[in-house]
């Protein structure tokens, strides 16, 4: 607790040791989905600045992928193992991710669509499934 203008009062954020350190970083902001299940973020502890994608569907990796098209705001586009995004990226970031996928018993084509922003710098990771 602190005391402001001689008031009680409450300071929300990230405290160390009774000391303030700053504001709580915004949490990823989805701004558009279509033809997703679940989603997850995850922030690696690595000292690079960059967004991987995973694509899932019944608990596997997505092979039933066509027309693949992402946009980001800023950075280079990357692969890492099967995992693809943007590198050196400057943030915060926009990325927007679209493609076509087979629903789950693999009978039909969808479109998928999944537009999203992340504002805290750092190394993450997001999985999509289907």
């Amino acid at each position: 607790m602190m005391k402001v203008n001689e008031n009680d009062s409450i300071q929300d954020g990230i405290w160390e040791k009774d000391e303030y350190k700053g504001p709580k970083p915004k949490n990823p902001y989805v701004s558009y989905k279509s033809g997703v299940d679940r989603y997850n973020f995850k922030k690696n502890i690595t000292p690079q600045n960059r967004v991987l994608i995973d694509i899932t569907q019944n608990g596997v990796r997505n092979r039933e992928i066509s027309n693949l098209l992402m946009t980001a705001s800023s950075g280079s586009e990357t692969k890492v193992g099967e995992s693809v995004g943007y590198d050196f990226i400057n943030f915060p970031v926009s990325i927007r991710i679209s493609y076509k996928t087979t629903n789950k018993l693999q009978t039909v084509f969808y479109q998928v669509e999944f537009e999203f922003e992340i504002y805290e710098p750092g190394d993450w990771k997001l999985e999509l499934s289907n």
